[in-house]
């Protein structure tokens, strides 16, 4: 494939997006691979985890740790269908362990599992809709169980 074909490939895929999958098969997913979020977030409450850890080795990772306890976090974070977790411990989102998933990576929008230990607000029935149902930059909660919500955002102003 020739080089110029394979670049608007890519801008295709940037500007495009992929579309979000929708609550049941994220619902799906999260029920599917529970333990595996449930260890990672028994993982970074014990090592105080302060900020973002990413499966990719791009360098981008704050957060300093030994290598082989990243590697633990990574390998986790590839079994659960991750890209990365981030603890937030200030501002509005404090509590907060965010797990972001692929289809968040190229998008403006995003839908994300949250674990929190309190209740998040604004809860809806269905985080579904279309972009244009939601205000730019505000966060949207679809609770799963306990602790655990999905999180709709639409970063595009």
């Amino acid at each position: 494939m020739k080089k110029e074909n394979i670049m608007a490939l890519i801008c295709i895929v940037i500007v495009c997006g992929c579309s979000l999958p929708n609550d049941a098969k994220m619902i799906n997913r999260f029920k599917q691979k529970k333990p595996i979020f449930e260890t990672i977030v028994q993982m970074v409450l014990k090592d105080k985890l302060d900020g973002a850890l990413w499966i990719s080795d791009s360098g981008r990772d704050p957060v300093t740790m030994p290598n082989p306890r990243a590697m633990e976090y990574k390998a986790l974070l590839r079994q659960a269908g991750a890209i990365g977790v981030m603890r937030i411990e200030k501002g509005a989102k404090k509590g907060q362990i965010i797990f972001f998933l692929s289809t968040s990576f190229w998008s403006t929008e995003e839908k994300t599992y949250v674990y929190s230990n309190i209740p998040l607000c604004p809860l809806l029935e269905s985080l579904d809709k279309g972009r244009q149902e939601f205000k730019p930059y505000d966060s949207y909660y679809k609770h799963i169980e306990d602790n655990w919500y999905l999180e709709y955002m639409n970063s595009n102003g």
